[in-house]
């Protein structure tokens, strides 16, 4: 199983508690970076700004080195800074001067002072110049951003200080020197340089020994003023941490609300739905979330039309029902007057004999014979049809039903054996107890029975079972089986064998089955045909051990029903 397939099967609701999770935690983690970052901020920018300083102080001193007396001509300034002008020839083109230099060499009139400002004009915001061991004076300074002031730049006497103090510790220690300090919201970053660090060949250019010593330059400082930028970094992070903050807060309260919500609107339709499959006419009251409301919507319509569904099914059922009662009454009526036709021509014609016969004793005997025969013939046929159309409600009670098939075998032993057939019962160890008519269930066995035996006349076996079994369901079943091996029923007849007034016999008036299947299913249970090859039925009766009260009112509805009807 992949990752994916795994990610998939998740609930939503455990999946948008890890991404609440993960959410948390990658916010957790950019807080972090960003509160690194925004102490970084601050010391980055000095770095950067004291790097820069370093590189300037240390141009201006080899530019000292190279023109001890600073710039005193433009040609000087023209040249690189770290080496002295060349010797001009009268025949060499002069090269064109940049067009700072012409004005930051007129913006000054002390040649130190240009030296430093075209030195330092590719070091924006930058000022410096020159210290002077004898007398610590500070000596050609120049910032090329204010060019035009002329002469010396003008120091604060605390930031003066501060450069003598590091420019006498460069020269001292011949290493640079630098220094940070405080101004306010500013930040003011000096750096000196000494002279004497570069008092060897400096690009190509031997070391210098004409300086004058009177007028010595033991280190060149550079300072740079960084205004406010404790103040726009502490801004911007801070602006940057209040939103992460609320990032944070918003998402963390976006999902648990999620959840929330996600968790007791899934609770909600669950509910519902367990109300529904009790009664469709309730309806789930909608949550907030829009797409559960959407949902809870969908069901109630669902719900709704499943309802009108079934009471059109059901309207359907009683006109199907009504339509079959028709269809039987008129097949239950062409199978009365076959049934009743034939017994009174028989009457008829052995009345029409009599006539004939006049008083002759033995025609008369003969004929009143028949008569009597084929009216209770009639009688039959009139009281089973008031059998099967008046119904009596059932007088349940608890009973075992094979000791029902042991007692009714007993009755049949005689009449089996003198026909040469030989019953054999099955029947369950243990007690298969139904809930029943024991009268009724006993004419429906003794039907069965009586069934079989017509069917062998020239002998056989007659085989009764009586087992506790499970439907497909899991409902606990009773069932009851009786075989026989006789000429068996043509499959073409099995679809009809329960009709009212089918019979394949010669003799007999075709409603016994029919009653048969009329009791077993006011017992909640179903009687089967099973189809056999080579001869012989198989029927099989299946009563569920507790019958539920719903079947047994049904019943007594439809057989109060039936008898309204016949009236």
């Amino acid at each position: 199983m992949t990752t994916l397939d795994a990610i998939r099967k998740m609930s939503l609701r455990t999946r948008l508690s890890v991404l609440a999770a993960f959410a948390l935690i990658a916010l957790l983690v950019a807080f972090f970076v960003a509160w690194r970052l925004a102490r970084a901020t601050e010391t980055f920018a000095l770095r950067q700004a004291d790097s820069s300083l370093h590189a300037a102080a240390r141009d201006l001193a080899r530019a000292f080195y190279a023109h001890p007396s600073g710039y005193q001509t433009i040609e000087e300034a023209a040249a690189p800074p770290d080496r002295p002008a060349a010797p001009r020839d009268e025949g060499h083109r002069e090269r064109p001067l940049p067009p700072h230099v012409r004005t930051l060499f007129a913006a000054y009139r002390d040649p130190l002072s240009r030296l430093t400002a075209i030195t330092l004009h590719r070091f924006p915001e930058t000022a410096g110049g020159f210290y002077r061991a004898t007398d610590g004076a500070l000596v050609g300074s120049a910032f090329p951003a204010n060019a035009g002031t002329g002469g010396d730049m003008v120091l604060p006497s605390y930031v003066a200080d501060m450069i003598r103090a590091l420019a006498k510790q460069a020269n001292e220690t011949g290493a640079p020197a630098t220094r940070t300090v405080q101004a306010g919201s500013d930040r003011i970053i000096i750096v000196a340089y000494p002279v004497q660090s570069d008092n060897s060949e400096v690009n190509g250019v031997s070391s210098r020994t004409d300086v004058d010593s009177s007028n010595t330059i033991a280190a060149a400082w550079v300072m740079q003023r960084l205004s406010n930028i404790t103040g726009v970094s502490d801004k911007a992070n801070l602006t940057a941490l209040a939103l992460l903050i609320l990032s944070i807060i918003a998402v963390s309260g976006l999902a648990l609300t999620t959840v929330r919500d996600l968790r007791s609107g899934v609770w909600g339709i669950e509910q519902g739905l367990t109300g529904l499959t009790d009664d469709l006419s309730k309806q789930i009251t909608p949550p907030m979330t829009p797409e559960l409301s959407r949902i809870t919507v969908a069901i109630n319509h669902l719900a709704d039309s499943l309802r009108i569904n079934l009471a059109r099914q059901a309207e359907l059922e009683r006109d199907l029902r009504r339509s079959e009662r028709l269809s039987a009454l008129g097949r239950l009526v062409a199978g009365v007057a076959h049934e009743v036709r034939n017994p009174l021509a028989a009457i008829k014609l052995k009345v029409q004999m009599a006539r004939r016969a006049g008083n002759a004793p033995d025609s008369l005997d003969s004929t009143f014979r028949v008569i009597t025969e084929e009216i209770d013939r009639l009688d039959t046929l009139v009281r089973r049809l008031l059998e099967f159309n008046r119904t009596q409600p059932l007088e349940q009670s608890s009973l075992d039903l094979c000791e029902l098939v042991r007692r009714r075998v007993a009755l049949f032993n005689d009449i089996a054996e003198r026909g040469g057939v030989k019953i054999e019962i099955r029947l369950s160890k243990d007690a298969v107890m139904v809930k029943g008519d024991a009268e009724r269930l006993a004419q429906v066995l003794d039907n069965l029975i009586k069934n079989a035996l017509s069917a062998m006349p020239d002998g056989g076996r007659l085989t009764i079972s009586c087992e506790a079994a499970t439907s497909e369901d899991g409902l606990a079943l009773a069932r009851l089986s009786v075989e026989d091996v006789g000429r068996g029923i043509p499959k073409e007849d099995h679809e009809r064998i329960f009709e009212p007034f089918f019979t394949a016999r010669a003799t007999g008036t075709g409603l016994g089955l029919a009653i048969a299947r009329e009791i077993v299913e006011a017992h909640g249970g179903r009687i089967n045909l099973v189809s056999r090859e080579g001869g012989g039925a198989l029927f099989q009766i299946e009563l569920p051990q507790r019958a539920q009260a719903e079947d047994y009112e049904q019943f007594d509805k439809r057989s109060g029903d039936e008898s309204e009807g016949a009236q």
